[in-house]
């Protein structure tokens, strides 16, 4: 009853954290790279990190712009994570693919009336976010369970993927 665009069925149980919320990626990433130049961090961009070396100063991390030592580091490379650390070598890297769609009643998905939602269903688990410029996000979990190399996969979304995204959104008008 509280949020009517989801058609659920009597047996689902939901849970609702009123303290919830998400971040928008570009405006938080921003953040953190202005908060880290204001403490005296130099930022580059577009340099490869070829490996993270430990050493008796600390950490020499070569790049294919040059080396840089520091006394420590902070790893945030995402698909690239097991790659740079080999240690790590229980990290699995999978494809994930998010969707966006438009409603046939967007005012239903704004912010302020529709929550970001995980669904576990007989379809597996579906997770989505309130409408914004792009539309309403949706992606599924574990996707299509596909392990990838970060440096060599297609990006590119496919019909396929779509209507793997497309099926949690039974529970959506």
């Amino acid at each position: 009853r509280r949020y009517p665009p989801f058609h659920l069925p009597p047996d689902f149980i939901g849970v609702v954290q009123p303290d919830g919320g998400f971040l928008t990626a570009e405006p938080a990433v921003q953040a953190h790279q202005d908060l880290a130049q204001k403490a005296g961090a130099e930022l580059r961009f577009g340099e490869t990190v070829l490996g993270i070396e430990h050493s008796a100063r600390g950490v020499r991390i070569p790049t294919g712009g040059g080396v840089v030592t520091a006394d420590t580091t902070i790893v945030a490379a995402g698909a690239w994570t097991k790659k740079l650390l080999p240690a790590l070598a229980m990290l699995r890297v999978t494809r994930q693919v998010m969707a966006w769609f438009t409603p046939l009643d967007p005012a239903c998905f704004a912010p302020e009336r529709f929550p970001v939602f995980m669904l576990e269903s007989r379809l597996g688990i579906h997770y989505g976010f309130p409408l914004d410029e792009n539309g309403l996000k949706v992606s599924k979990h574990f996707h299509q369970d596909e392990t990838v190399d970060p440096d060599i996969y297609s990006r590119a979304v496919t019909p396929e993927d779509h209507s793997v995204i497309r099926s949690g959104l039974a529970y959506l008008p």
